[in-house]
């Protein structure tokens, strides 16, 4: 599996060091697939949100389209099968929610 980890700027290398092998560990441990990863920075200090059906904030649908489209640009059909933000603690505004789906 190719995950794109989209990294906060304000998180440092040890700490995702750290939590890459506790994630590759997790994923392998719970479903036998082995893992590649890309690593990229990416500010996070203004990410606009919206509430969901249940009031959580999380970011807009035009948010994850437009970051799911520039990633598709550059990666094209089958570089990646994972998108996933890492958003440091300080810029964690996505109240009520521990993930979100794709803006499809």
């Amino acid at each position: 599996m190719r995950t794109l980890i989209q990294l906060d700027l304000k998180i440092d290398k040890d700490e995702c060091l750290a939590l890459l092998d506790e994630y590759t560990d997790f994923i392998k441990t719970h479903t036998g697939i082995d893992c590649v990863f890309y690593v990229e920075r990416k500010d996070f200090s203004q990410v606009p949100t919206s509430p969901d059906s249940d009031g959580d904030l999380k970011p807009t649908s035009a948010y994850l389209k437009a970051l799911e489209k520039e990633v598709h640009t550059r990666y094209r059909d089958y570089g990646v099968d994972n998108i996933v933000m890492w958003v440091h603690e300080d810029n964690f505004t996505f109240r009520g929610i521990w993930g979100s789906t794709g803006g499809r």
